[in-house]
């Protein structure tokens, strides 16, 4: 990460293991990254639901939790909610608030997972979403999967700039999704490391949509079930 000063909290016993011979280490089949900034009262539940459901697909799965220098105890209140201090869950801590993106490259940079799917901490998607937008994963040809939020819970002004950014964007970089902002995207760890994401804010989603169809990956638009924030 460039200028991101990161701490990481992860135990030992979480590096990945090597079969006897390999070079490589065995990769978890998904990693989830959740980037979170004053998350306290929602990362327990949705990190943990995450990971359940995961491994309701695949038992090789890991969550990366991005904490962004909240000021609220994210991580202390994941460690403490039933399952946040299960061996699955690493936890990488900015020492300053750094912005979103930044934490989303944080999250990409350190995932294990052959494949990578983030969404945001907040309870806006939830984790049972995750098995019809990954079931068929292996089964396609397809590189990237991007979410649309389907009767969004967002209040009318918030659906209308959504609508004016993502016109923008499609004007200008070309980029086709219908809803370039949505936090609920899966691609492949290997082409994300070609990316070379740079975006320190909100425009990560667009830039790595961009980098993908300039990079010539398939990309797929599932619907998601999108709700209001509570807390």
């Amino acid at each position: 990460m460039n200028a991101v000063a990161v701490h990481r909290m992860d135990s030992p016993s979480h590096t990945p293991e090597c079969t006897p011979g390999a070079s490589e280490p065995v990769r978890p089949w998904l990693t989830v990254v959740l980037p979170a900034y004053n998350e306290a009262e929602n990362i327990g539940p949705v990190a943990v639901g995450f990971l359940d459901a995961a491994r309701a697909l695949n038992p090789g799965c890991e969550i990366v939790v991005v904490d962004d220098a909240s000021k609220d105890d994210t991580v202390g209140a994941l460690r403490q909610y039933p399952g946040g201090d299960d061996p699955s869950i690493r936890v990488i801590r900015h020492e300053f608030n750094a912005g979103y993106g930044a934490a989303l490259r944080t999250g990409f940079s350190n995932a294990r997972g052959h494949w990578v799917f983030f969404t945001d901490s907040d309870g806006q998607f939830t984790p049972d979403s995750l098995g019809d937008f990954l079931g068929d994963l292996e089964g396609k040809t397809v590189d990237v999967i991007v979410g649309y939020r389907y009767a969004r819970q967002d209040r009318w002004h918030r659906r209308a700039l959504g609508r004016l950014w993502t016109g923008a964007v499609q004007t200008l970089l070309g980029v086709g999704a219908r809803d370039v902002n949505c936090a609920f995207k899966v691609m492949r760890r290997r082409d994300l490391l070609r990316m070379d994401l740079q975006a320190r804010g909100a425009l990560i989603n667009a830039e790595l949509l961009h980098k993908a169809r300039r990079l010539g990956l398939v990309v797929e638009e599932r619907p998601v079930r999108h709700f209001a924030r509570i807390r």
